[in-house]
This record gives structure tokens, C-alpha cells and sequence, in this order.
């Protein structure tokens, strides 16, 4: 077991199992049993923590968005002028995709209709980072360095372009490897473009 595995809690390590069996055998292929066996714990030690497979779905849903939440919120406190800001928010999808492309895939996944706790949580966590996006973009409209625009109809269509690209670039073929070299710096041109006074 590695020092950083050592210091993990119980629900960080179920998590981060769980992570990679949706990842790559989605929603319906993991059980509980196999999350139970990926953690080395008991099925009783998860549902101690976790109600359902549906709540260890939330939770890495959860701290995906936090880590996006986070990103955003480090950029805003910088106080960098707005294209840089905005260039920045585009590349970010990339940049987790690097460094987390498993719970990346998990987002880009479609929940089945017969979930719709999932779907709302899923939904009322897209709506809060958008927020962050949108309250951003209003703090650039305020100093005249963005168009007046409607803020979350742009924060959502920012975040839905970065989705739609970053989900294809998480292919093994050629025109997946060129998005994700690519990628960042279109999608940040795209929305500069969108966006400039």
C-alpha cells in the first residue's frame, strides 16, 4: 500500500475504486459486490458510508464538480484580465481530463432515464459551477471587458462546448489524440470570440 494510499479514508478509497469500474464498465456493469472487492472492504464497510450505489455515483459526481468549483474560484481570485480568464475556464475541462480522465468519462456518460434522483443531482451540480461561470462572466461585462451578454446562457454554452469535445476527446483514435492537443486553445479562441466587446 503506497503513503498516499495509507492516509486515504474509507469513503476516499471506495470512491476512488468506484471510479474506475463506472469508468469502464459505466453505471449498470458496477455493483456494489465489485466496488466492494476494487476497495479490499466488506460490502457492509460501504453501506455504512454510502446508502446505495446511487450515492457513490453522487460522490464522485460531487467532487468532480468541486474540483471544477475550485479551478474557477482560484482564477477569479487572480484577478486576471477577462480574456485570460475566460481562455482559461476553456481549457480547464482539458487539464482535469489530463490529470483525471476517469471521473472525466464518468460525466460524459448518459445516465439512464430510470434514474432520476441522478439525473436531478447530476443537474443541480452542472447549474451551481455554471453559477461560478456566470458569476465570473458578469464581473467582466461590469468592467467592460466582456459584451453585455445573459451571463448563464453564455456560462452554459461555454460549459457545453468544453463537455461535448472533452467527452470525444476521450477516444483512442486519431481524431481524439488531435482534440486533446488542439482542443484547449480552440475552444478558448471560440468563447474569446463570443465574448469580446
Amino acid at each position: 500500500m503506497s503513503a498516499v494510499n495509507a492516509v486515504d479514508s474509507l469513503p476516499e478509497r471506495i470512491v476512488r475504486a468506484a471510479v474506475k469500474l463506472f469508468a469502464g464498465k459505466g453505471f449498470h456493469g458496477t455493483s456494489m459486490r465489485a466496488i466492494a472487492g476494487a476497495a479490499g472492504v466488506s460490502i457492509g464497510a460501504i453501506y455504512h458510508h454510502f446508502s446505495s450505489k446511487d450515492d457513490v455515483f453522487l460522490a464522485i459526481l460531487r467532487q468532480e464538480y468541486e474540483r471544477r468549483r475550485v479551478a474557477v474560484e482560484e482564477l477569479r481570485a487572480q484577478g486576471l484580465p477577462p480574456r485570460e480568464m475566460v481562455q482559461r475556464v476553456a481549457r480547464l475541462h482539458f487539464e482535469l481530463l489530463g490529470r483525471h480522465q476517469d471521473s472525466v468519462k464518468i460525466l460524459s456518460h448518459t445516465l439512464p432515464r430510470e434514474h432520476p434522483r441522478l439525473h436531478r443531482q447530476l443537474q443541480a451540480l452542472e447549474e451551481e459551477f455554471a453559477g461560478h461561470v456566470a458569476r465570473l462572466l458578469e464581473e467582466g461585462m461590469r468592467a467592460g471587458e466582456i459584451r453585455e451578454c445573459h451571463a448563464w446562457t453564455a456560462a452554459h454554452a461555454l460549459l457545453g462546448m468544453a463537455r461535448a469535445v472533452t467527452a470525444r476527446a476521450l477516444g483512442d483514435d486519431k481524431l481524439a489524440t488531435e482534440l486533446r492537443q488542439r482542443g484547449p486553445e480552440e475552444l478558448a479562441e471560440l468563447a474569446w470570440r463570443g465574448l469580446r466587446p
